[in-house]
């Protein structure tokens, strides 16, 4: 299972009475999503005219934040862009009204199997523990090895207690508190080994624009009640630290790292973990992706929780409809195809003409 908090949704100021800034923000929007450099400059260039032409307008902000990080994440290292990112999502926050999802998904199956509609000011470990119970109640008996990934969101003393007590591995983004980042920075270089980028064939990709490596951090134990009881075995955290290839003159070669870190209860060798904790970006973003640009979760309806919340279960059991529709009825080529996709292709063929014999032969869907 992979557990993750949904992106923010924000509702209110969703559309400018200036249309021309409207036109502008779906035009930035539409570059942003290329994920090109060129179209990430560019469409920061017009989210940013956008809300010169109307500064009450929340989408811009919301897209402005993320087209940054995108930018700092893929090509920069992030030193200027992430205050950006951070100041503009700071903006539409303020401005609007905000709801992040709590979503389980079942990895192998692509299915959605615990969602919970929140507000985006409850913080991220509000029940944890329940809902991760009520995900894994959700499998079919016939499933027996059980393994949770997420993000910083699951770090929760409570539940990984809970995870680990009932056999389930995991491995989990751990915030960096300032007792663990001393840990970390005070590794040697000696302790860190590569942290390699495979390709489909299992052999290393060459060109990656970032340089990435990872060392034990065996010495840290957070202050935590598990830890304090007689048999309580601490939990394994491992330290990956990340920069760029490009290398700048004027900054020192130690404060070009970017430092996180991953705690776990597994005994897989840290580079093999950290390749299977990373997949999760191709899998629940993938879903959250498909929820809220190829389906209809992106936008609320209207202003009432309620209201929000039926319609954002309605995107998700649209979802794993679709899932179902593709392993069941569609050949293996075609499962990878998302929702986009199978309305070009499928659902709004009405029929096809075929030529057998020298003829044109209509076949009606």
């Amino acid at each position: 299972i992979e557990l993750t908090e949904g992106d923010t949704i924000s509702i209110a100021s969703s559309r400018s009475e200036n249309s021309e800034a409207y036109l502008t923000y779906l035009r930035g929007r539409a570059l942003v999503l290329s994920y090109s450099e060129e179209g990430l400059v560019k469409g920061i260039e017009m989210l940013e005219r956008a809300i010169e032409l109307d500064s009450t307008f929340a989408l811009p902000y919301v897209e402005l934040s993320s087209a940054y990080s995108s930018y700092g994440m893929m090509y920069t290292s992030g030193r200027d862009e992430y205050p950006k990112a951070k100041k503009t999502a700071l903006k539409a926050y303020e401005g609007t009204i905000g709801y992040q999802p709590q979503m389980a998904l079942w990895a192998e199956q692509s299915l959605w199997i615990a969602d919970e509609f929140r507000d985006g000011n409850v913080p991220a470990a509000f029940e944890l523990r329940t809902f991760l119970m009520r995900a894994f109640s959700a499998l079919p008996g016939s499933v027996h090895q059980l393994r949770l990934r997420g993000d910083s969101a699951l770090y929760n003393e409570d539940a990984l207690t809970w995870a680990d007590d009932t056999n389930i591995a995991f491995a989990v983004s751990a915030d960096m508190s300032p007792s663990l980042r001393e840990k970390v920075e005070a590794l040697s270089e000696d302790a860190y080994k590569p942290y390699r980028t495979l390709t489909p064939n299992g052999d290393t990709a060459i060109g990656e624009p970032e340089e990435r490596q990872w060392a034990e951090v065996a010495d840290f134990v957070p202050d935590w009640k598990r830890n304090h009881k007689k048999d309580g075995e601490p939990f394994r955290y491992i330290a990956i630290r990340i920069r760029s290839r490009q290398r700048d003159l004027f900054e020192a070669d130690h404060e070009r790292w970017r430092h996180f870190a991953v705690v776990t209860n597994m005994k897989w060798d840290g580079e093999r973990l950290l390749r299977w904790h990373r997949e999760k970006q191709g899998t629940v973003e993938h879903g959250h992706g498909v929820i809220k640009n190829e389906l209809a979760g992106g936008t609320m309806p209207c202003g009432r929780f309620g209201s929000n919340a039926a319609w954002w279960r309605l995107n998700v059991l649209t979802h794993n409809l679709l899932q179902l529709i593709k392993v069941r009825s569609l050949p293996a080529q075609m499962h990878p195809l998302r929702p986009k996709a199978l309305r070009f292709r499928i659902f709004n063929i009405v029929g096809r003409l075929i030529e057998h014999a020298h003829r044109l032969i209509p076949v009606s869907y």
